[in-house]
């Protein structure tokens, strides 16, 4: 396997638009229910952490207050500082839930099973450390990315950065979990392949985009189960450009 995505980093690889969608919606009709449900239970979990922290540092008492300032807040290069350490370590903790959210479509595209304890496997065995460090660091460069543009007075700029951050490294999770090499391995090749294809890789992830920020239409609750579609296109994505075989370490997840 290691030698065909290196045949993929140095000859590219070909990309169908209408197959990349075409795949993702069919695995999305099969995993948007128990993925929404996922991600309710972790807004759930983030939305008590974040008051949990809210409450630590500044007091109940004291919320409203601080929600009246933060527009104040956001200008000091401490909240900007700030805020940045946190979303690096969110990024870390998150990125084994999606590694969850796109081998939950690996198992749905095989008509495997799999249940809401899926989502959470790649918290456990060798992938977590590569995984969590792999997003630290993207996460630790979209912060300090967000507040350089902060410091230069180019906020507006951030939303674009993070999104071509996130799209160069969207082959990253699938190359650990799938091909079982280092994180950093994971970043570099991630960054060439999608040079590879970077105008197609656009467009898929676009309309996956617009397609999930229709669930504001269903009284904003409705976008819990279309942004599982952005995984279901990352997937389809990484089975398009680089495959999979047919045996894979990733199967003994949770049998060791």
């Amino acid at each position: 396997m290691k030698k065909k995505i290196e045949d993929k980093l140095m000859y590219g690889y070909s990309l169908d638009l209408g197959v990349v969608i075409e795949e993702g919606f069919a695995v999305y009709k099969k995993t948007f229910l128990i993925s929404g449900l996922a991600l309710i239970l972790l807004s759930i979990v983030f939305i008590i952490l974040y008051l949990g922290l809210i409450a630590a540092f500044y007091g109940l008492g004291n919320f409203s207050e601080l929600i009246s300032q933060i527009s104040i807040m956001s200008r000091k290069p401490t909240y900007l500082i700030s805020t940045g350490v946190f979303s690096t370590i969110a990024s870390a903790i998150m990125a084994p839930v999606t590694a969850g959210f796109i081998h939950v479509n690996y198992l749905a595209k095989r008509n495997r099973e799999f249940s809401l304890s899926t989502y959470f496997e790649f918290y456990k065995g060798k992938y977590v450390i590569p995984l969590m460090t792999a997003y630290a660091i993207i996460g630790f460069t979209m912060s300090i990315t967000n507040v350089m543009l902060a410091f230069v007075g180019l906020n507006f700029l951030s939303f674009i950065t993070q999104g071509l951050i996130s799209m160069v490294t969207i082959f990253t999770i699938p190359l650990i979990i799938y091909d079982d090499i280092s994180y950093s391995e994971a970043l570099s090749k991630s960054i060439t392949l999608f040079g590879k294809q970077p105008l197609y890789i656009f467009v898929a992830l676009l309309v996956a985009f617009f397609f999930s920020m229709l669930g504001f239409i269903a009284f904003c609750i409705g976008i819990i189960f279309t942004i599982p579609f952005l995984y279901s296109t990352y997937y389809s994505i990484y089975e398009q450009a680089i495959g999979f075989e047919e045996k894979s370490e990733i199967e003994e997840i949770g049998t060791e």
